[in-house]
C-alpha cells in the first residue's frame, strides 16, 4: 500500500517519501531564485499555510484519493472502519462529555497518517490543475510541496492570485482551509497588483522561512549563514551549564557541540553558495564557542591549533564543504527527472544576463574543482569520493 502511495505522488512532493528531504525542496527554491537573479526574468512565490491540516482534512476526501490511485477495497475498507468508528470525549475539571463522532483529520501517531494526508492533498492539486509556472526547459514547474508546506512559483503577480484561490476554494472542499493571515508571497519586481483570497489581501513579504530555512530573493546565503550563527549560539547558550561547567569532561562538552549546536549551524548548507566571507564567519562563531567551552579569553593569545587539539570538536568549515559535495555528487546522479536535477541544467530563455561580473553561484566551487564536466564525473562514486579532499581543502583554506 505505501509502495502506491509513493508512486503517485508527484516530483512536487518531497514529504515522508524514501529518497527524499527538505534539502531537495530547499535546494530547488534556491537555485530558481539565483537563475531569476541571473537571467533577470521575473519571479513571484507564495507561501500557504494551511490551518490545522492534519487534524483538518475530510475524512472522504482521504479515501476518495486512496480509491482514485487504485488501492486495494480491503485496505481502503478496513480504514474506513477504523476511522468511522473513531470518537472522542472532551474532559472539563470533574465533567466529562458524552463521545461525539469524528469526521475529520487523520490519526495521530499511526505510522501511515502522513501518506493518507499527502494522497488527500495531490487530488486536490490534480483537481486544481494549474497552468502557470515557471518553463524549466519544456516542463512547467508550479508548485513545491513538503506535505502541507506548499510554495507556489509564477511569473506574474495575476497568475499567482488565480492560482491561489483555486487553490483555496478545491481546499475547501476536502476540509483544509488556507490561514490567511500566514499566507505570504514575493516578488522581484515593481507591482501595484495587490494578491487576494476571498477578497482578503495577502501580505508581500521580503523574507519567508519554508521548511527551515529562510527564503529571500536576493542573497539568501548570506543571510542564512547570519541567521543560522545566531541560532548556533542560541542553542549554545540553552546548553551553558555543560559547557561552561569547567567539571565538565571535554569529551562531552564535545558532544553535545557536535550533536546539538553543530546541526543547527549548518541546517541546508548542502544548498548555499559559499564564499570567503561566509567560511570565515563561520570559522569566526566557532572559535568563539570552543574558547568559551576551554574557559580562555581572546587576551590569553593561545593558538587556534592548540584549542582545536584540545576541543576536538568537528571543523565546522570541514562540515560544510563535507555535505554541499555529497550533495551535488547525490543531485548530478538523479535518474528520476527530479526538480532538483533539472533546475540544476536550466539555462532560462526568458531572460538575459546582466554584464559585468556576475554574483556568487551555487555551482561555481563546484565547478572551480571538477570543471564544467562536474555533474558528468559525478556519475563515478568512487572518482567522486577522492576528489573530495581537494574540494574541503580549497575551502579550510580560504576560511583560515
Amino acid at each position: 500500500m505505501e509502495r502506491i502511495l509513493d508512486e503517485n505522488q508527484p516530483r512536487d512532493q518531497a514529504g515522508f517519501r524514501k529518497g527524499y528531504s527538505t534539502t531537495d525542496h530547499i535546494y530547488t527554491l534556491n537555485q530558481v531564485i539565483e537563475k531569476s537573479n541571473e537571467y533577470n526574468f521575473p519571479l513571484c512565490i507564495g507561501f500557504i499555510d494551511y490551518e490545522k491540516a492534519f487534524d483538518s482534512v475530510e475524512h472522504f476526501a482521504i479515501f476518495d484519493a486512496l480509491r482514485k490511485i487504485n488501492i486495494n477495497e480491503t485496505y481502503v475498507t478496513i480504514l474506513e472502519n477504523i476511522y468511522r468508528n473513531a470518537s472522542a470525549r472532551v474532559h472539563i475539571d470533574n465533567l466529562e462529555s458524552e463521545p461525539f463522532p469524528i469526521h475529520r483529520g487523520v490519526g495521530q501517531g499511526d505510522p501511515i497518517s502522513p501518506k493518507l494526508f499527502t494522497a488527500a492533498i495531490e487530488m486536490i492539486f490534480r483537481k486544481a490543475d494549474l497552468e502557470h509556472g515557471l518553463n524549466v526547459d519544456g516542463e512547467t514547474l508550479t508548485n513545491l510541496r513538503f506535505a502541507d508546506d506548499v510554495a507556489l512559483v509564477t511569473e506574474k503577480v495575476e497568475n499567482m492570485e488565480e492560482q491561489l484561490n483555486v487553490l483555496n476554494n478545491i481546499s475547501l472542499e476536502s476540509g483544509l482551509k488556507m490561514h490567511k493571515g500566514k499566507t505570504k508571497y514575493m516578488n522581484n519586481f515593481e507591482s501595484n497588483k495587490d494578491i487576494t483570497i476571498d477578497k482578503e489581501k495577502i501580505e508581500k513579504v521580503e523574507s519567508y522561512k519554508y521548511l527551515g530555512q529562510t527564503t529571500y530573493l536576493k542573497d539568501t546565503t548570506k543571510e542564512e549563514v547570519t541567521f543560522r550563527i545566531r541560532a548556533g549560539w542560541s542553542c549554545f547558550g540553552r546548553n551553558r551549564e555543560i559547557f561552561l561547567d569547567n567539571k565538565m569532561p571535554i569529551s562531552l562538552k564535545r558532544q553535545v557541540y557536535d550533536q546539538c549546536v553543530l546541526p543547527i549551524m549548518t541546517y541546508g548548507c548542502q544548498t548555499w553558495s559559499l564564499t570567503k566571507a561566509t567560511t570565515q564567519k563561520l570559522r569566526v562563531a566557532q572559535r568563539a564557542m570552543e574558547r568559551k567551552i576551554l574557559g580562555i579569553k581572546l587576551a590569553d593569545r593561545v593558538k587556534c591549533s592548540e584549542i582545536r587539539k584540545r576541543t576536538q570538536v568537528q571543523d565546522i568549515v570541514d562540515f560544510v564543504a563535507k555535505q554541499k559535495w555529497k550533495w551535488a555528487g547525490n543531485v548530478a546522479r538523479l535518474k528520476d527527472n527530479r526538480w532538483a536535477l533539472r533546475v540544476t541544467e536550466w539555462q532560462p530563455r526568458n531572460g538575459k544576463r546582466s554584464r559585468g561580473r556576475q554574483a556568487r553561484r551555487w555551482r561555481d566551487d563546484i565547478v572551480k574543482t571538477k570543471g564544467n564536466t562536474w555533474s558528468r564525473d559525478a556519475s563515478d562514486r568512487d572518482e567522486w569520493k577522492r576528489d573530495a579532499e581537494g574540494y574541503i581543502l580549497q575551502w579550510m583554506d580560504r576560511a583560515s
